[in-house]
């Protein structure tokens, strides 16, 4: 799932040089994810894309909007339990809070 490389668009991709882990503050120990810092080539391609969705996107229907972001509702909910251990890896809150963080934002998308 966690690839660090970041998303330009539908694709990933990793042109920096620079990496980072994130940090689990349970175990005080870095995380074996490393994550790839955005080329300014790479900001500049995400903002276009970004410049192009909106165009295309502020123009939809309100019913086309709603399916979309149950779309991604559904999207976070499959991810399962990866996302839940994943959060609390790297927060060391309880799997509690993990739940009902997930769970607030998918009722949040689909209430849009």
């Amino acid at each position: 799932m966690i690839t660090g490389k970041n998303f330009l668009g539908n694709k990933r991709s990793a042109k920096g040089d620079k990496t980072y882990n994130t940090f689990n503050p349970a175990l005080g120990l870095k995380n074996d994810w490393i994550f790839y810092e955005a080329t300014q080539e790479e900001l500049d391609e995400a903002a276009e894309l970004a410049l192009e969705a909106f165009i295309t996107y502020k123009n939809i229907s309100s019913e086309r909007r709603a399916g979309f972001l149950r779309v991604i509702a559904d999207e976070i909910e499959a991810l399962g339990d990866l996302l839940i251990e994943t959060y609390m890896l790297e927060t060391a809150l309880p799997e509690g809070r993990a739940k009902g963080e997930r769970g607030r934002t998918v009722g949040q998308l689909r209430s849009f």
